[in-house]
């Protein structure tokens, strides 16, 4: 009877481990998931502001969307090295919803008058909307590693920099 009850222990056990486990993997993946969503951000925002260079004529604005192009580009190969890091695999490219978005941002740009202030303001909501994704996995019910919190609050604090740059802008376009 020892021999069943301790067998049923150890068992009991085995099954404890095996949830913690399955319970890790969830939080893995989830935190995984979270930051493939800010990398496809990135990608996303290297992408819009090369369109936005090409849409420009003013020298200064192009210098500062290739600094911002930069500068995503470090975002992205960051949030790379994390998801490796924790086992994932990162997303390589910019999200489909982006895509449409910068579709339609062509088709503004060649029909609006003042192309230069349409172009900031696209700018603008697509920052903005970085950022709520920022806020989002900083807020979350994921305990991030320390690395990631700051790794990600940096990120979150350039590009609310850059939103303010960018209506400055936008007052004097």
């Amino acid at each position: 009877m020892d021999t069943v009850f301790g067998l049923g222990i150890v068992l009991s056990n085995m099954l404890v481990i095996e949830n913690l486990k399955i319970t890790e993997m969830s939080y893995t993946e989830k935190l995984i998931d979270k930051l493939n969503d800010v990398l496809r951000r990135s990608y996303d925002a290297m992408e819009g502001y090369e369109n936005a260079i090409d849409d420009m004529n003013e020298e200064q604005l192009k210098n500062f969307f290739k600094n911002q192009v930069m500068e995503r580009r470090r975002f992205a190969q960051e949030l790379t090295t994390e998801v490796t890091a924790l086992g994932g695999d990162p997303v390589t490219q910019s999200s489909f919803k982006a895509s449409l978005h910068r579709a339609w941002m062509d088709l503004k740009s060649s029909i609006a008058s003042n192309n230069t202030e349409k172009v900031l303001q696209e700018c603008i909501r697509g920052e903005e909307t970085a950022s709520d994704d920022y806020k989002d996995i900083l807020e979350s019910d994921l305990s991030l590693p320390p690395s990631v919190t700051n790794m990600l609050k940096n990120h979150k604090f350039r590009i609310e920099e850059t939103i303010v740059k960018l209506k400055m802008m936008e007052k004097v376009a």
